[in-house]
């Protein structure tokens, strides 16, 4: 059974950096938290559409001059907030819609996250920030979570007549990390458990971090066979591969990618028992 996770992505890279303290953070813990939330679920998360009143009509991306840095974000229990860059290299304003959803990408009024400043405009050319605030609990101490960080660009208005213009929403993974947590990611993926059952690989990860993978490559002499392009582990997660093979192949080697941390992609090789 191939399973490639393709609801969490191909790629992972460059950790957005974390701030220590704010002015802002110290304003958002005087505020009622209740209230925060309330407020950010009653702003809309639709795409918004631009038509103009003559057709034939001209479809137009709204927001591809807006870029992101990096796509995924660490947050740190220690930290006050955590920001996340976003430019606009476009030479029109964008709106700048943010918010947070669960691991299965839900809206999920129990995530103790708020976006400071969950809509704002960007200038031409200009960059602004992204800001994260954690509520202080209700994550989990004894391993990661994950989450995903939704990010949309909203045209402020068409740049031609007679079109329409679509809004386009880039989603980041965010993970919580606890301060309790021992070792590294690199550790989990060195940690991690390989398996031959028959005709099946499983592989299980015991650690309390997200691990991700790429370009899971089942070899032998001779031979391989590509197994999954991408894999998400989660903490204490076990997944099964088909590894059927027509022939007797002898001893059996797993070749994958491992994306670090800071985006690094680093490449491993593990004799199969």
């Amino acid at each position: 059974m191939n399973q490639s996770n393709a609801n969490h992505g191909r790629h992972d890279a460059v950790a957005v950096r974390s701030r220590p303290r704010w002015a802002a953070a110290e304003r958002f813990q005087r505020t009622e938290w209740s209230g925060v939330r309330a407020a950010l679920r009653g702003i809309t998360r639709r795409a918004v559409i631009l038509v103009a009143a003559l057709q034939p009509f001209l479809v137009i991306p709204a927001n591809a001059a807006l870029t992101i840095t990096g796509t995924r974000v660490i947050y740190h229990e220690a930290s006050k907030s955590v920001i996340v860059p976003v430019t606009n290299l476009d030479n029109q304003p964008v709106l700048v819609q943010s918010w947070i959803t669960n691991a299965q990408n839900e809206d999920d009024p129990a995530i103790p996250f708020a976006i400071a400043e969950p809509l704002f405009k960007v200038e031409p050319d200009r960059s602004s920030d992204v800001r994260i605030f954690y509520a202080g609990q209700g994550m989990p101490s004894d391993r990661e979570s994950m989450m995903f960080l939704n990010i949309m660009g909203i045209p402020v208005k068409p740049t031609q007549q007679n079109t329409v213009q679509f809004a386009i929403k880039q989603r980041l993974k965010l993970f919580y990390r606890p301060n309790a947590l021992s070792g590294s990611v690199s550790d989990a993926v060195a940690a991690l458990r390989w398996q031959t059952k028959r005709d099946q690989i499983e592989v299980t990860n015991a650690s309390p971090f997200h691990v991700s993978l790429i370009d899971l490559d089942l070899q032998w002499q001779g031979g391989h066979r590509a197994i999954s392009d991408y894999l998400l582990l989660e903490p204490g997660a076990t997944q099964v591969f088909d590894a059927t093979v027509t022939h007797t192949v002898g001893p059996l080697r797993m070749r994958f990618v491992e994306i670090n941390d800071v985006g690094l992609q680093v490449p491993h090789e593990v004799d199969l028992p």
